[in-house]
C-alpha cells in the first residue's frame, strides 16, 4: 500500500497559539465527519455539536462522539484523539 503522507520537501509553517485552560484539542480522520449523503461542512457541524456536550472524562467523550458520529457500519476508517488543556505549572 502506498504512503499518503506529505513529502518531506513540502515543508510546513509553525506558530504559537494560546488556548484557555480546559480547551479541547481534537484530531480526527475524515472518516469521522464525511458521509456519502452529506457534505463535509455538515459533518463538522455535527462534530462541533457532539463536542459541546463534553463530559469531564476524555475517554467518555471519545466514546460519546464516536457513537454519535458513526453508523453501525462506517464506510471509512475512523480515528479520534481528544486532549484538554490544563493550567501551566509555572
Amino acid at each position: 500500500m502506498a504512503s499518503r503522507s506529505a513529502p518531506a520537501s513540502a515543508g510546513y509553517e509553525s506558530f504559537d497559539l494560546e488556548l484557555a485552560e480546559g480547551s479541547l484539542i481534537t484530531l480526527f480522520t475524515d472518516g469521522l465527519i464525511e458521509t456519502h449523503d452529506a457534505d463535509i461542512d455538515a459533518g463538522i457541524d455535527r462534530l462541533l455539536d457532539a463536542l459541546r456536550q463534553a463530559p469531564a472524562d476524555l475517554d467518555d467523550l471519545c466514546s460519546q462522539v464516536t457513537a454519535r458520529m458513526t453508523t453501525s457500519k462506517p464506510a471509512d476508517d475512523i480515528a479520534l484523539l481528544i486532549a484538554r488543556t490544563r493550567a501551566s505549572s509555572s
